[in-house]
């Protein structure tokens, strides 16, 4: 990300970000938690029969050695020292030492290994809950994707959350001290002019109803005179082409509909009734029902999703539907309610 020593207001200047926490495995579910770390701790294999010594931070796989490297704290930098006979790498080349800084990948001999500080932590899991719960391959190539601070395509279909990703990535980067401007719907002469509220900034511009933008618009959106950085949301490349040529060299990130990621449903919407204090869980329906949100379609994807949740959770939290009704927000009928449920199990 371009920065500046001169003071803020007169030229962008990146806010900085917290010391690496965090290191995953890229591709799969393993996170290891340096907070709790001593301020020196070594890193490598789990350890076989017979074998000694053994690293605080341990990789099940063969070419990482017994003790692969060394992790040092000094003061908000982590640096990297490598002990291994089959080398660490950052960007194909071996490296001896090296500072870990966020977002940055480097491999232990065959496994590869991103840093994150807890900013990144957060938009990791904005970017599971868009693009699937267990797709870790793909969030963690989204991730290193959006941490360079370049233009973003999202692609998709609408309903996939995209606003709300798109504010996570600008709340986890060096511009969140800076305006965060959305667009969306139809983008007439008046839109040109908004750009200059988010200057510095995050602008998120949602592609989905929009078949032709001014010239000015797109120039302005991606010139240096503000130093934007975009967010576009589109459902498919050709689409994005043709309102924005420009958005070619942006980093594409797929966002895949929810009938895709069926087995994601029943997690998704345990999570939405946490985050509201619902006690119960989707499993507290009964089996008929749990089945019948695994096997509908959500056309409306995430944003559907949403909307069942919320009246789920209203139906568990009060004992009367009419109460359930009510209390929802909008408030609705008790009998608009027992229809949208008996639609939602498909249930007659």
């Amino acid at each position: 990300m371009r920065t500046s020593t001169q003071p803020r207001g007169s030229v962008f200047t990146s806010e900085p970000t917290g010391p690496v926490t965090r290191l995953r495995v890229v591709g799969r579910a393993i996170e290891f938690d340096l907070r709790g770390l001593p301020a020196r701790a070594t890193i490598g294999r789990r350890p076989g029969p017979g074998e000694s010594g053994r690293a605080d931070l341990q990789i099940d796989h063969p070419l990482v050695s017994l003790i692969h490297g060394e992790l040092e704290r000094r003061g908000e930098r982590l640096w990297y020292s490598d002990s291994s006979k089959n080398g660490t790498y950052v960007r194909s080349e071996r490296e001896t030492q090296f500072v870990v800084t966020r977002g940055m990948r480097f491999r232990l001999a065959e496994p590869t290994l991103i840093a994150l500080d807890e900013l990144l932590a957060t938009l990791r899991i904005h970017l599971a809950w868009s693009i699937g719960l267990d797709d870790h391959a793909g969030i963690d190539d989204a991730l290193a994707r959006v941490v360079d601070d370049q233009p973003v395509l999202l692609i998709g279909p609408p309903g996939c959350d995209q606003e709300r990703l798109a504010r996570a990535i600008h709340d986890s980067s060096g511009r969140r001290i800076y305006p965060y401007l959305s667009l969306s719907g139809r983008l007439g002469k008046d839109a040109e002019p908004r750009l200059d509220e988010a200057r510095w900034g995050t602008v998120f511009v949602d592609l989905h109803d929009v078949r032709k933008v001014t010239a000015g618009f797109a120039r302005k959106l991606f010139g240096a005179a503000l130093f934007l950085r975009p967010v576009i949301a589109s459902p498919d490349l050709e689409h994005c082409h043709a309102v924005l040529g420009q958005l070619a060299r942006a980093s594409a990130i797929r966002l895949p509909p929810l009938d895709e990621r069926r087995q994601d449903v029943p997690r998704l919407i345990d999570h939405l009734l946490a985050a509201t204090g619902v006690r119960q869980r989707v499993a507290d329906l009964g089996h008929t029902r749990a089945e019948r949100l695994l096997e509908r379609s959500w056309p409306q994807n995430l944003a559907q999703l949403r909307e069942a949740a919320a009246r789920i959770g209203a139906m568990f939290t009060h004992p009367h539907l009419g109460a359930a009704a009510a209390s929802l927000e909008p408030p609705v009928s008790r009998q608009a309610l027992d229809r949208y449920l008996r639609r939602l199990f498909e249930e007659t």
